[in-house]
């Protein structure tokens, strides 16, 4: 695991404040995956945070439910493989940074996996409240 490099994209010092630490969106499921002509796009996911607590029926309690979305600008490398919509789940998101270019490494979980390298990198969320 590497450190994303929080203090080089725009959003993601508040994303990381909210979480408590920035997330690796493990189990997260991708809502949606765009990418344009332009060399521009978007990965939003549904997120939480996996505490240590058990429930009464003997699961995880999750909590900080939102959707994560990163927005990739002036994509200059796209690698996709088994893609399967509207099942995607990814097992992480590793961010690293080059002199020029933000690498990002999709792991899967089912149905996503891949790496995309682009220029200019943001992160938006929205909280939900609770399980989305």
């Amino acid at each position: 695991m590497t450190e994303t490099p929080v203090e080089q994209i725009e959003g993601a010092s508040e994303l990381a404040a909210w979480f408590g630490s920035f997330p690796r969106l493990h189990d997260a499921n991708v809502v949606e995956f765009q990418l344009s002509g332009e060399g521009n796009g978007h990965l939003t996911a549904k997120a939480f945070r996996m505490t240590d607590k058990i429930d009464d029926k003997g699961f995880f309690v999750l909590e900080k439910h939102c959707l994560v979305t990163l927005h990739f600008n002036e994509i200059t490398t796209v690698e996709l493989q088994d893609f399967q919509p509207g099942q995607a789940i990814l097992s992480d998101v590793d961010i690293t940074k080059a002199t020029s270019a933000f690498r990002i490494e999709i792991g899967s979980s089912y149905g996503f996996s891949g790496t995309i390298v682009a220029r200019k990198l943001s992160v938006s969320f929205e909280p939900t409240g609770d399980a989305i």
